[in-house]
């Protein structure tokens, strides 16, 4: 019996031993083999994430009167005005100001059936071409009214009646606007006939795009001298506006030119330079994607190692108008080549002090560690692109495709045994 009890103590220690022997091997190679990557044709865009401060070419406009609330714009957002043109008209009541945006659609229509009534003989477009205006107009008018913009509206609606009216005259249908011309103009005498006369107008100061909104920012920075502005300690999210002297109804922007100010450290200055071309984007943003710009300069902070990045565009809409603080994504040139992690790269341990600086990585050949050298074309955070000329494939000791690059490991050496 005791001799049993013997055998079985031989058996489970030999079990644990092999058990624990095995257990140390797996750990000891884990811990001992260095983590590898394999090297693979890729491209990387050269694309940074800044928080930007937009700087336009923007001239506020005051009014003299009291009351803005009795305002009649006689510009939508984003529409041209030239210098001393009329902007906008004053009544001396909210209901006459209404009375006047009414006249003025109603002599948008007369003229619209005036027009479908002097060439209702003399149209060459196809019905085919006509439906797909109407169509896109009712997408509009849809975006207006969603959006709140009453004038847009309006302005569709009209489009709209105008093409279901020439349609008509296209389908050969008889139609004569005489009855509907003067009923709007028997409209339109009525309200004139309310008194509802003009106190006061708004000329613009210069030639532009009229925008019916400020943001009190419009005059934060010299736009004409901007390169040349000190922003050391400048941080485009903390950024406060100027005060209002509460008469401003609008702004107009005399330049399609305007600029982004951001923030960049010393790594993100080297990825760019003065007078490379870029492409704009913000994220969920779509009517700012890829947009063409420059670098107009990269200035280095004093006494601190930020720098200030200045990027121009020449591209003017209201949608852009609207911006002022944004991320944004600016991607200049792509880079294509052998992609490899950045932590994997080391300074070549064979040169000496007077040689050039080069650079190689540690690959795995079967159980041994080699030095490879590679020629960076481009450093991102993360990654590395090295180039991979004809030259380059036939040489082994430049970094292959497919090789196993060591991202992770201490202690590398050339021949060093791998577990």
């Amino acid at each position: 019996m005791k001799k049993l009890n013997f055998k079985k103590k031989i058996i489970i220690y030999g079990i644990l031993f092999f058990v624990l022997a095995i257990s140390s091997h797996f750990i000891i190679k884990n811990h001992s083999k260095s983590k590898t990557e394999m090297a693979e044709i890729g491209e990387i865009q050269n694309t940074l994430k800044v928080n930007g401060f937009v700087v336009r070419d923007e001239e506020v406009i005051h009014a003299d009167h009291d009351s803005k609330s009795c305002v009649k714009y006689l510009f939508n957002d984003g529409e041209k005005v030239s210098k001393n043109g009329v902007l906008a008209q004053f009544y001396d009541n909210d209901s006459n100001a209404k009375f006047g945006y009414k006249i003025d659609s109603l002599n948008k229509e007369i003229e619209l059936l005036e027009k479908l009534n002097s060439c209702k003989y003399n149209y060459s477009q196809s019905i085919n071409a006509v439906n797909s205006k109407i169509n896109d107009e009712i997408k509009n008018l849809r975006t207006y009214l969603n959006d709140s913009n009453i004038k847009s509206s309006i302005k569709s609606r009209n489009n709209i009646l105008y093409l279901l009216n020439e349609k008509q005259i296209i389908l050969g249908k008889n139609v004569d606007f005489e009855d509907k011309i003067q009923n709007l103009k028997n409209e339109k005498e009525k309200l004139a006939s309310q008194n509802c006369s003009i106190i006061s107008e708004i000329k613009s100061p210069t030639s532009g795009d009229f925008i019916s909104h400020i943001d009190n920012f419009e005059n934060k920075f010299n736009y004409k001298n901007l390169k040349f502005e000190d922003f050391t300690g400048f941080n485009p999210e903390n950024t406060t506006p100027e005060s209002s002297n509460g008469d401003e109804i609008g702004k107009i922007i005399k330049s399609p030119t305007w600029y982004i100010v951001s923030k960049i450290g010393k790594n993100e200055a080297k990825r760019v330079s003065e007078g490379n071309e870029v492409k704009i984007s913000v994220d969920g943003l779509n009517f700012i994607k890829d947009i063409p710009g420059k670098v107009e300069a990269i200035k280095k902070d004093f006494d601190e190692e930020n720098y200030t990045l200045i990027i121009s565009c020449e591209y003017m809409n209201k949608d852009l108008a609207s911006i002022r603080n944004e991320e944004f994504k600016i991607t200049s040139e792509s880079y294509s080549g052998l992609i490899i992690n950045r932590n994997a790269v080391h300074e070549n341990p064979e040169l000496n002090d007077n040689s050039e600086r080069k650079f190689g990585v540690y690959v795995t050949m079967g159980n041994y560690l080699k030095f490879k050298k590679i020629n960076p074309t481009f450093w991102s955070d993360k990654e590395v692109v090295c180039s991979y000329t004809p030259t380059e494939e036939a040489d082994n000791n430049y970094l292959q495709l497919g090789d196993l690059v060591v991202t992770e490991g201490t202690d590398l050496y050339s021949g060093k045994k791998i577990i």
